[in-house]
């Protein structure tokens, strides 16, 4: 037992049960507890132990009075231990007032400084924030106006309410804490009401309410409507692409129907084939009704030359009745240049039979007729024809690549950085074993982007006024019959078939010669925005263009062992200059090449890397005298430059080996289309693996624009590496198997088809127009008769050379 005892100067001593003293302590000190009192000993509360204890003792005695001395007044402990609380001028030092500060939790500070916060912005702003107690279950945001408050509902009594069971998140193994006993918490909902501002001068007033949506910590999440009603959605829907919903009527998936869908194309070539014969065969026969003796045998058998030729053309018409299926798009987005052939032969067919009924021969009619089906005919045949060689170079089991189209900004920057200003669309080249999409891409799309139907209504309207008043001008039916067959004529020319067709098959016919294609319009539209192409220093500079000059060496130590590990080296980076390692070590019958261990392109430096264990550099000056290298002196590679060649360095880790005098020599074709490439606007990215190549090389050498070409950094060379990685199965707008020199080919015919679609379209579009006025001018200008048959057909034959030969004039 250990108690204190207070000392004079104002210390306190522990006493313990062996000190003197320990009993006497309470003579000295009559405030001390007594052993007693602690215990409850001798005073009366024996039988009360298991009740009181020494707190209860030191607060009886601080609260009650006691008797010292019979002489003294009574007093309390508190009053004793007043000399302890007063200060050396006599202050009372005990504070009787409010505490300074209280403790409080943390919600609330945080919830005292919200509502502060809250306070502040409802008197800048007038917004008033409304705190709800009503639950309700989750809506979708909605913006909706202010109505009359409803009166308060009385809250249920918390002790009649029924208790909610809690949520238990446990992390011991149990049936007990199981998921599925747990109870997900009542949803709340957010609004946000606006009151309506009516003029300048009223007041205005905005009520924003809010409640915290609790944590579903099940892992529950509050599954939302499936269809939000429009009045109550405030989302702007985005217009949907055209193109990601269309679904064709076949795509081929697997080698089996790729094969089969071959067979079709190839049937439906044969077919068109034979109808574009027979159509043209055919129109020769009514041609020949143009001859004099011909001529003048129908003028005396008018009625069975007419019903003979008109069964001629009967004849034609039924080889191209197919084109009758697309009447049923006639005022359809998907509708095309058949609607237009099947009016105009069902018009010229009225027209016939009326003239055959009155006498009149119309030989010149029939041939306009039968010359629009049989390039009707002959074009269907070249939409087949270049559909079936597009789908065997997408379907072929070798090697081939697709054309990428890259948007990425982060990617896009780093591979064309500072070269290309604005958005970035980047084609390259990746490999993949399969391609989908393909019919897709080559059938999506119409005849003047979907204005095909405006045209069709157009040619109805007009053929149906100028019928109607050329009828009652010229007193007679075959007339109106006659005029609006012309128009009809008008609007089907043989150019409308020009437009889609004539570009896409020569656009084929080009590319499948290089082993390439591109899937339809649809294929051409998307990798014609492209504004960046990326190709490889063997693109610019294929095998042939690259020769070794000379070779000085400068070392003899291991230089065979060397030149082998260059030839692995560039083999591995697809450097120009593996063909001319090639060719050396051939010359010393070896063929097996080590293995390449790392390689890395030093940008504008050169080829370092290890094959079999050992260090090998391949490139300039810069690159040797970087690594420790010693070389020859400058002024032997200014003189190699100033010959027109390029020296590169062959060394090992410890010291140069050979040094390589390298000429280029430019190909024709990569120079061509690379021109045409870059005056289109086209920047080329250059992934080099040559020391040599940059970007004042390389426009000096093809003849390109000083900003169009930029050598790619490393890290853009690694940023195309990793996204033209080769795939399995690719989704691709175009195709090709050769070198990517045929990439740059591609983009020029897609800028190509995009040109010629927007020339043909104009030349339609003035033939057409220009034809109906002719024959409006002449016919109600003045003139006794309608303008002749002959005329028209002059007029279609002459706008259809022209238009062609025009579309030729562009080269491509």
């Amino acid at each position: 037992m250990k108690l204190f005892r207070k000392k004079q100067d104002d210390e306190f001593l522990l006493l313990s049960e062996t000190d003197e003293e320990f009993g006497k302590s309470t003579d000295l000190n009559p405030d001390v507890l007594t052993p007693e009192e602690v215990l409850n000993i001798g005073t009366g509360a024996e039988e009360t132990v298991t009740h009181t204890g020494a707190l209860d003792s030191l607060k009886k005695r601080l609260i009650h009075t006691e008797e010292a001395e019979p002489t003294s007044e009574k007093s309390s402990l508190m009053d004793k231990c007043l000399p302890y609380f007063v200060d050396d001028n006599g202050e009372d030092l005990s504070y009787n007032d409010e505490p300074l500060y209280e403790l409080q939790s943390v919600a609330d500070i945080l919830k005292a400084d919200s509502e502060e916060s809250i306070k502040r912005l409802s008197e800048k702003y007038g917004i008033t924030f409304v705190k709800e107690e009503k639950e309700e279950p989750v809506k979708p945001f909605e913006i909706k106006e202010e109505t009359p408050p409803e009166p308060p509902k009385e809250k249920p009594d918390p002790v009649t309410e029924e208790k909610k069971p809690l949520k238990v998140i446990s992390d011991i193994d149990g049936s007990t804490s199981s998921f599925d006993k747990i109870t997900t918490p009542p949803e709340t909902s957010q609004t946000v009401t606006f009151t309506p501002v009516s003029s300048h001068t009223s007041k205005t007033h905005i009520e924003v309410t809010t409640k915290t949506q609790q944590i579903d910590l099940t892992g529950e999440l509050v599954k939302l409507p499936e269809e939000i009603p429009q009045e109550k959605s405030n989302s702007v829907k985005l217009e949907e692409n055209e193109f990601d919903e269309y679904v064709p009527e076949t795509e081929p998936t697997s080698r089996k129907e790729i094969g089969k869908l071959v067979r079709e194309f190839s049937l439906s070539k044969r077919n068109h084939f034979i109808a574009t014969c027979l159509s043209f065969f055919f129109a020769i026969l009514i041609c020949l009704a143009k001859i004099p003796f011909i001529s003048s045998m129908l003028i005396e058998h008018t009625t069975i030359g007419m019903t003979v030729l008109s069964s001629i053309a009967g004849i034609i018409i039924l080889i191209n009745s197919d084109m009758f299926l697309s009447f049923g798009k006639l005022f359809n987005k998907k509708s095309g240049a058949d609607c237009a052939a099947g009016l105009a032969s069902i018009t010229t067919t009225i027209y016939t039979v009326l003239a055959i009924i009155n006498g009149e021969i119309i030989t010149d009619m029939l041939i306009v007729l039968s010359v629009i089906l049989s390039f009707r005919s002959l074009f269907c045949f070249k939409k087949a024809s270049y559909m079936l060689s597009n789908l065997k170079i997408a379907g072929s089991t070798t090697d081939k690549k697709t054309v990428k189209l890259i948007s990425d900004q982060a990617v896009t920057f780093s591979m064309a950085k500072d070269s290309i200003e604005g958005d970035t669309l980047i084609a390259c080249s990746q490999k993949a074993e399969n391609t989908t999409d393909f019919m897709k891409y080559s059938t999506f799309g119409n005849f003047f982007s979907g204005r095909m139907p405006v045209i069709n209504a157009v040619s109805l309207f007009l053929s149906l006024i100028s019928g109607i008043a050329c009828a009652l001008y010229f007193d007679g039916l075959v007339y109106g019959m006659y005029a609006a067959s012309a128009v009809q004529c008008f609007s089907a020319l043989p150019i409308l078939f020009f437009i889609d067709t004539l570009p896409l098959h020569s656009a084929a016919k080009k590319l499948n010669r290089m082993g390439a294609m591109i899937a339809g319009k649809a294929g051409a539209e998307q990798v014609e925005k492209a504004n960046g192409a990326v190709l490889t220093a063997t693109d610019l500079f294929p095998s042939g263009t690259v020769t070794l000059h000379q070779m000085k060496v400068l070392s003899e130590n291991s230089l065979d062992d060397t030149l082998i590990r260059a030839a692995c080296l560039t083999e591995y980076m697809n450097s120009p200059l593996a063909p001319i390692f090639k060719t050396i070590i051939k010359s010393g019958n070896i063929t097996t090449l080590p293995d390449t261990d790392t390689v890395k392109y030093e940008d504008r430096l050169g080829i370092s890397g290890w094959v079999d264990n050992r260090l090998l550099f391949i490139g300039n000056r810069t690159l040797m005298t970087t690594h420790g290298i010693e070389v020859p002196p400058l002024e032997v590679d200014r003189k190699i430059l100033r010959q027109g060649y390029f020296p590169v360095y062959v060394a090992t880790r410890e010291k140069a080996c050979a040094l390589l005098i390298i000429q280029y020599r430019v190909d024709r074709n990569v120079a061509k289309e690379l021109r045409r490439l870059t005056a289109s606007g086209v920047t080329l990215l250059v992934n080099s693996s040559d020391p040599n190549l940059t970007e004042e090389m390389v426009c000096d050498y093809l003849g390109l624009y000083d900003d169009s070409v930029k050598i790619m950094s490393a890290a853009g060379c690694y940023m195309h590496n990793n996204v033209s990685a080769p795939i399995k199965t690719a989704s691709a707008p175009a195709v090709f198997k050769s070198k990517n020199i045929s990439l740059a080919a591609i983009l020029n015919c897609a800028a190509k088809i995009k040109r010629s679609n927007i020339l043909l379209t104009v030349c339609y579009v003035i033939s057409a127009v220009l034809g109906a006025i002719i024959f409006a001018y002449t016919s109600f200008g003045g003139a006794a008769s309608l303008i002749s048959d002959t005329v028209i057909l002059i007029y279609v034959l002459v706008s259809t050379i022209l238009t062609y030969l025009i579309y030729l004039s562009q080269s491509i």
